[in-house]
């Protein structure tokens, strides 16, 4: 499981198990993510002289859709890298049951769950 965070031309951050995805002639043409979830940050009160702390929350990507799989063209992606640990740890400790009913699912296609 790869997961990494995303930043699209949108402006939006997402964190998401992601694989490369290719067209016919097996050419990377942009990613496949799943399991995408927006990461909205907000700004913590400091004082004045402290460093800018941010709280993370995570909101599904696109709630709207029945799909938890999309796919996302180069082109819409400015940046993307490996999850820092607290990035990663909490999206797992969030999502992880999420994601494994999901890979379930895929495996076994008579599974109701």
């Amino acid at each position: 499981m790869s997961i990494k965070v995303l930043r699209l031309t949108s402006g939006e951050q997402i964190v998401a198990e992601v694989k490369d995805l290719r067209d016919d002639n097996d050419k990377p043409i942009g990613f496949q993510i799943s399991y995408p979830y927006s990461i909205v940050m907000q700004p913590l009160p400091q004082n004045e002289g402290e460093p800018l702390k941010f709280n993370m929350n995570y909101v599904v990507w696109m709630p709207a859709c029945k799909d938890n799989t999309f796919a996302i063209p180069f082109s819409s992606v400015v940046a993307f890298g490996d999850a820092a640990p607290e990035v990663m740890n909490a999206y797992l400790k969030n999502f992880g049951d999420v994601i494994k009913e999901g890979i379930t699912d895929q495996e076994d296609p008579t599974s109701t769950g």
